[in-house]
């Protein structure tokens, strides 16, 4: 660390330096200029820590074939260590051994003085940030446009499915108002025709329901994604349309009535009853969970999708019939 920042100290002494509102502002070369015109044109350029040392015939022909087999060009610092191109919207501009972007500057800065010359193309002041410290923010000037690595193509889609993917998610643990009674407990789990049947998910489990973030960065673009639960929709396992429920929670006690009904909407009748005494003949519920997606980029990209989760089984059902007998009918 100490000899990053005196190797930045070091190139800030023989700068040509500006000093207002407590900004370093430093006029520096073209990133166009080779590193010979570069040290001729500019009385301060050999101690700007330009990535400029002198390559073998050898090292530049390894150095052309590795950039002809990539897809993505080769950034370095002085030391030689590789980094990414980009981080967010700023290149990597190795006389500054800095990320640097197009800073915006109010018209009426004082920081403008001596950049916007009569006769002469005005200079552009570029917001960079040392390598190895990201927080750091200084001001350069530069004449003309520089040469900047070319911006990497970042497939959004096949990130956005990769940071979902990272997140685990899991499909849901459909319950449901169905019990086992002990005079039948060989039909295990039964409900009854007519009778709606309730069915809910616990909320407890953040990898089944809730709401998630992640980011992933890829050659110095960072994505942040946010995935939150919406609602589940239910197989009732008879042949009728599925049922999507928002907030899917209310649980059924066990004594309440049978013709009680959901507060949330989120149960089915059943009108056909299973085999009688026969325990395989039981109707197989599954359930499956909705997820809204929104995603933002460092280097300001947006959007939106949605994603289901695999079909789960739930509970299965074996659907009798209560025959009512009246015993008082005077009452």
């Amino acid at each position: 660390m100490l000899k990053h920042l005196f190797a930045r100290f070091a190139a800030s002494l023989v700068a040509l330096a500006l000093t207002t509102s407590g900004l370093a502002v430093m006029t520096a070369p073209s990133a166009q200029a080779d590193c010979a015109t570069t040290k001729s044109q500019t009385a301060y350029a050999v101690d700007i820590a330009l990535s400029c040392a002198t390559s073998t015939p050898t090292q530049a022909a390894d150095t052309a074939n590795r950039a002809a087999d990539s897809a993505a060009p080769v950034c370095q610092t002085s030391e030689g260590t590789v980094i990414d191109c980009w981080r967010d919207n700023q290149a990597w501009m190795p006389q500054f051994q800095s990320y640097c972007g197009p800073k915006n500057l109010p018209a009426e800065s004082a920081l403008w003085a001596n950049h916007q010359l009569p006769g002469h193309t005005p200079d552009t002041p570029y917001s960079c940030a040392w390598w190895s410290y990201p927080s750091s923010d200084d001001i350069y000037w530069i004449s003309g446009t520089p040469n900047t690595p070319a911006k990497p193509d970042i497939d959004t889609d096949a990130l956005v499915e990769q940071a979902i993917a990272s997140l685990g998610i899991q499909p849901p643990q459909l319950q449901a108002s169905a019990y086992v009674y002990p005079q039948w407990a060989n039909l295990g789990l039964q409900w009854w025709i007519g009778a709606p049947m309730w069915f809910w998910i616990n909320n407890d489990d953040p990898h089944r329901w809730g709401q998630q973030t992640t980011s992933i960065t890829v050659q110095g673009i960072t994505l942040t994604l946010t995935a939150k639960a919406q609602s589940i929709t239910i197989n009732p396992g008879d042949g009728a349309n599925p049922i999507t429920c928002a907030n899917p929670f209310d649980a059924r006690d066990r004594d309440s009535l049978l013709r009680e009904h959901a507060p949330n909407g989120c149960e089915h009748t059943y009108m056909t009853i299973n085999s009688t005494d026969d325990p395989n003949s039981r109707f197989q519920t599954s359930a499956y969970t909705n997820w809204n997606v929104t995603w933002t980029t460092s280097d300001n990209q947006s959007g939106q999708t949605s994603f289901t989760t695999p079909e789960a089984d739930g509970p299965a059902p074996h659907i009798n019939q209560l025959h009512v007998v009246e015993t008082n009918p005077d009452q």
